[in-house]
């Protein structure tokens, strides 16, 4: 699995041990000798101690995920950071940047020592054209995956109509892989707050889609993002986009579609009715797969 931090996280770093150091040298005046400091990762995100001991006992992995989403925010999020191994490449990058920090304009700290607008800018430009630089070295564009969810209202619609939409969309040429899955609503007890009754009364009600891409690799990520987002603004319908690098929530985004996920050659649909971790979804899950069969779709649609 791809261990990386995101842009922002890796900034705010840094930014910790570059305030620091300006509180050192306003202390010590124009010694340079400074000790670096040690780097936690739970320091990135937490100032709290009992919250910190939290981050450490955290031995599942959706545990620190969900736990991330509402510190960081998701879409900060690229992958599983709690990882020993990745520290000394934090350690470097930070390295890196306090010495760029030291040699800018005149040297000797003088960005940090004349603490002045121009020069928080430059620092923080500083410190993004590193991170930047870390983060690209560090991983490979085809990594990257994205998971999509789009959902229309099915009173607006039919399925059939859907279905074609959603086809053309899996065509653009800036896909190179995907993997999706139709479902639908029927089953769950959610309850319409106008008419104080169920909403979904019948199997097909409801329809969705849930959808893993990898791009084609020939294409700038950024360009072919891009003809993505474009096509489903077109669709004028709900989506949900997500970008995620790592071959664990890879596989974690397959188990959520039913899809019991080893590699492209060796993978099976979920013949489980409780593979969600939300229990309404889970009273979905026979009326998905008895949909599936009425309309003659396979349990996932694929092309690799």
């Amino acid at each position: 699995m791809s261990i990386v931090l995101c842009e922002k996280c890796l900034c705010d770093l840094v930014k910790i041990e570059v305030a620091r150091i300006q509180s050192m040298l306003s202390e010590d005046g124009n010694s340079y000798d400074f000790e670096p400091s040690d780097i936690k990762l739970e320091d990135l995100f937490i100032d709290d101690e009992d919250d910190k001991k939290l981050f450490y006992s955290f031995n599942d992995k959706k545990k620190f995920l969900n736990w991330h989403y509402k510190v960081h925010g998701r879409q900060h999020l690229m992958a599983h950071p709690h990882a020993e191994e990745y520290l000394n490449e934090v350690v470097n990058l930070r390295d890196d940047c306090i010495d760029m920090l030291y040699n800018a304009l005149e040297g000797g700290y003088s960005i940090l020592l004349n603490n002045t607008e121009k020069n928080k800018i430059e620092t923080r430009k500083i410190i993004t054209k590193n991170v930047r630089k870390f983060l690209n070295n560090k991983k490979n564009k085809s990594d990257y995956f994205i998971y999509l969810t789009i959902r229309p209202d099915f009173n607006k619609i039919t399925f059939d109509e859907f279905k074609k939409k959603i086809t053309k969309i899996f065509k653009l040429k800036c896909i190179e892989k995907y993997y999706y899955v139709y479902e639908q609503k029927f089953g769950s007890e959610k309850i319409d707050e106008k008419t104080n009754k169920k909403q979904y009364n019948k199997i097909g009600e409801g329809f969705h889609i849930h959808g893993l891409i990898k791009f084609n690799t020939n294409q700038n990520f950024g360009n072919a993002n891009q003809q993505l987002t474009r096509a489903l603004k077109a669709l004028k319908m709900y989506y949900d986009i997500n970008k995620y690098i790592g071959d664990e929530i890879w596989s974690d985004k397959m188990y959520y579609m039913g899809v019991l996920w080893s590699d492209e050659n060796n993978y099976m649909e979920n013949v489980a009715y409780d593979y969600k971790d939300d229990i309404d979804k889970n009273l979905c899950i026979p009326y998905d797969k008895k949909f599936r069969k009425e309309n003659n779709i396979n349990y996932l649609l694929v092309n690799i």
